[in-house]
């Protein structure tokens, strides 16, 4: 999973876009509009986070639910 924000100039060196849908199942790339690096690392905030930031966070509890439940 790799999550970086369009604001981060870390991004540049980052992997920002899944490159194709049979990758995209198992190694999965998010860019925050507005994000900014390790910004992601919170619980969802729905009062505090952006909608980008939220959708995110969410995004990869899921994932990460996903993997866990995993037989």
């Amino acid at each position: 999973m790799f999550v970086n924000g369009d604001i981060d100039p870390f991004h540049y060196g980052g992997v920002t876009q899944n490159s194709s849908e049979l990758l995209s199942q198992d190694i999965t790339a998010y860019m925050v509009a507005g994000g900014s690096h390790c910004a992601d690392m919170g619980p969802p905030d729905p009062e505090l986070d952006s909608p980008s930031m939220l959708s995110v966070k969410l995004s990869k509890a899921a994932v990460i639910r996903r993997w866990l439940l995993a037989e």
